[in-house]
């Protein structure tokens, strides 16, 4: 008789589905399911990752957390939220984290990635906003290969 251990990943994948992400997480604990349940959780989860630069300096800098950088670059679908304010440049803020939104997963296997990108402005910076919009093209070609979703959110402060 077979054991759980027998069956094909695509049958593996199959029971994964309909399993919550922490009895998946907790399945991790079995060495021989670790490969299969890494696999799955890397596909099929959205990893969300929110920029704020005015917010207190906390967390983690993820220009210089190279252990943290080859995590992200495993999942194929990411969510990135983009806090702006005082007239910040969107293509500059993108393209500072470029090498990370352009890196592929293993497999050469194209990301699917949601990019938000909620701007405050006020009436003295209505300017930078409008300069925002006409740069959209160009932030999602600053993600490379990866099929790209922008939402622009505007929020007039007083």
């Amino acid at each position: 008789m077979g054991t759980l251990l027998d069956l094909p990943d695509e049958v593996l994948f199959f029971i994964y589905r309909s399993l919550g992400t922490q009895t998946l997480k907790s399945l991790l604990l079995f060495q021989q399911l670790q490969r299969s349940v890494y696999c799955y959780l890397y596909e099929n989860s959205k990893y969300v990752l929110q920029y704020d630069r005015f917010g207190h300096q906390r967390g983690l800098n993820l220009l210089q957390a190279r252990k943290y950088q080859r995590h992200l670059r495993r999942f194929r679908h990411l969510q990135v939220n983009i806090c702006l304010r005082e007239g910040e440049d969107v293509k500059k803020v993108v393209g500072e984290y470029g090498e990370l939104w352009r890196a592929h997963p293993p497999g050469r296997i194209r990301r699917h990635i949601d990019l938000l990108i909620h701007v405050h402005y006020t009436h003295s910076t209505f300017n930078s906003i409008k300069d925002a919009m006409l740069n959209i093209r160009e932030v999602s070609e600053c993600f490379g290969r990866n099929e790209v979703r922008v939402d622009l959110v505007l929020t007039k402060d007083e």
